[in-house]
């Protein structure tokens, strides 16, 4: 009881502290949208502003993490455009897409060998690792080592 209390605990303190983060970035946004800037609205409200390096979907993006509602909105939004409050277990944040850059088709070219091959050697081992198993499985075992070892 007294674990679970403890987790339960934890989640309300961390649903709380995500409200109050919503909240503040709800006032951010009214006033980026009224004609300021995001810099200095984040400054007058005593945010935290930043502009991450380019990055791609699956690429960790440092403070907010990866593969969450932040990166999902910065591709979804074209450039020049403002998020709305974009919530994730790491905070709330609005953001402003500043440049879209394309896929460089000719880097995409010169990794597809290498991520064919990759791909493959993933499925064959877990063809194999499945054939293991089930051979496991089908086998009919008998411990004979008491025939060869004392201490069995």
């Amino acid at each position: 009881m007294d674990e679970v209390k403890n987790q339960i605990a934890g989640r309300v303190r961390q649903n709380m502290k995500r409200g109050i983060a919503e909240q503040r970035v709800k006032a951010l946004l009214a006033e980026v949208r009224g004609g300021a800037s995001l810099e200095s609205s984040a400054k007058k409200l005593d945010l935290r502003y930043a502009e991450p390096e380019p990055f791609a979907k699956p690429d960790f993006i440092p403070i907010v993490g990866s593969r969450n509602g932040f990166v999902g909105a910065a591709f979804e939004l074209d450039a020049g455009q403002t998020s709305e409050v974009v919530s994730t277990r790491n905070g709330a944040y609005v953001l402003k897409v500043i440049e879209r850059m394309p896929a460089e088709e000719s880097l995409f070219d010169l990794e597809k060998a290498k991520l064919t091959s990759q791909l493959i050697g993933n499925k064959r081992n877990d063809l194999i690792s499945a054939w293991f198993t089930d051979l496991r499985d089908r086998a009919d075992i008998t411990d004979s080592r008491h025939n060869f070892y004392t201490e069995f």
